[in-house]
């Protein structure tokens, strides 16, 4: 769209009844959550969150190995 137009950001407080924010906000609503394409169900979560249950897997899984060997 920038190509061919001249566009300018403008932050509004508010933008209920102001011209194009509506559909803008229907659109972006719309078309950001792509499809899932994948097994159901999916589950969305932050990297974040993602980190740490993979570091509290890991580490309870390194404890029980180590409580595993004798000697």
């Amino acid at each position: 769209m920038a190509e061919c137009n001249r566009i300018q950001l403008v932050r509004s407080g508010r933008y209920m009844g102001t011209y194009g924010n509506e559909i803008a906000d229907h659109l972006a609503k719309q078309y950001s959550s792509p499809p899932l394409i994948g097994p159901e169900p999916a589950l969305g979560m932050s990297t974040k969150a993602a980190r740490g249950v993979i570091k509290c897997w890991t580490s309870r899984k390194h404890n029980e190995h180590w409580e595993s060997i004798h000697g």
